[in-house]
């Protein structure tokens, strides 16, 4: 660091000795005493002359100030060393005071500006793992990557809904109930449920209990309260295979089926908790993955709004091209909105 000052400092010897009193100490008010440095302005004999009577360039330096700071920085930052014993005893008195005095300005000159940094709030982050799932989602890439990064955000969305005093399991229970209660009174179940005798007992069993949903009921009028055990075994249930991708301390040789990873209804769920509490949508992403579930539920009726146009352009699409499609549809959104 002393090094954009002087060069480093020498022993003195028989052949060289500095002036009897260097012009470096005089500009800070130091006796006259031999140094052990030499200057790094002080020219060699032939030129002494020209240094003295100050026609050189480092005749100039001296007389702006920056060799005198440099010598006198020079001389108290190293107190131990034979430039500081070498000294006369009033120069070594005012050592402390120098450095005192150099030693920030040193610090101001070879201190690196501090660059700004980016900060994200949790709800910006959950947006960007949403939508990140969701393209990877349509580009069909593993299964295991799109559940570790949707359960992330959707772990996420569950504290921020308790800190606003909602409780994300007991809207899913609402949701799922509510839509199973009210199709089942309208008759547009669709058709694995109404094959199978048993899923329809149970439905029907469902809406026998909760007698106030109607066919013409809307999701605002039904409020849902979940017990804390309830809710504990909603999110065990649902984190089982995130937890399972995530930790490795309890169940080093433990497996898990594949099958029990589905992530369209977990990217669902996600996009349901996200509109609760987000003051925006998801951008394309989440416009496209609207859509793509439109356009894969038979029940979904158009309205001749542009959404409903890029549903049944999707829909037109076979469905084992739908994802490559919905992909597509969002880089060049993003593309668009980039220009």
């Amino acid at each position: 660091m002393l090094a954009l000052f002087a060069p480093p400092c020498r022993p003195a010897s028989a052949d060289f000795r500095a002036p009897s009193r260097p012009l470096g100490w005089r500009s800070v008010g130091r006796s006259p005493a031999v140094s052990p440095c030499r200057s790094p302005f002080r020219p060699s004999a032939p030129s002494r002359a020209r240094w003295v009577s100050g026609s050189s360039s480092a005749a100039a330096a001296f007389r702006a100030g920056r060799g005198f700071r440099a010598l006198a920085f020079l001389r108290a930052s190293a107190p131990n060393t034979a430039l500081q014993r070498d000294a006369s005893p009033a120069a070594q008195a005012r050592a402390p005071e120098l450095r005192r005095y150099h030693r920030p300005a040193l610090h101001r000159v070879i201190k690196p500006m501090s660059s700004a940094s980016i900060h994200i709030t949790k709800l910006a982050a959950v947006k960007r793992q949403l939508q990140a799932a969701i393209r990877l989602f349509f580009l069909e890439e593993d299964e295991l990557a799109i559940h570790t990064v949707a359960s992330a955000a959707y772990g996420l969305l569950k504290d921020l809904k308790r800190d606003r005093g909602q409780s994300e399991a007991a809207d899913s229970y609402r949701i799922t109930i509510f839509y199973l209660v009210r199709d089942f009174r309208r008759g547009t179940l669709p058709a694995h449920f109404t094959s199978d005798p048993a899923i329809m007992a149970e439905v029907e069993r469902i809406a026998n209990q909760l007698f106030p949903i109607t066919a013409d009921s809307k999701l605002s009028d039904v409020q849902v309260t979940l017990s804390p055990n309830l809710e504990k075994q909603y999110w065990n249930e649902n984190n089982r295979a995130a937890n399972f991708l995530k930790h490795a301390d309890r169940d080093i040789e433990g497996t898990f089926p594949l099958d029990k990873i589905d992530n369209n209804p977990l990217l669902l769920k996600c996009c349901s908790s996200y509109r609760d509490i987000a003051p925006d949508d998801l951008g394309n992403e989440g416009l496209a993955f609207e859509a793509f579930t439109a356009a894969n539920n038979p029940l979904h009726q158009a309205t001749g709004s542009n959404f409903d146009s890029l549903v049944e352009s999707i829909r037109r699409v076979p469905s084992e091209h739908r994802r490559e499609l919905c992909y597509k549809v969002i880089i060049e959104l993003n593309a668009n909105q980039a220009v």
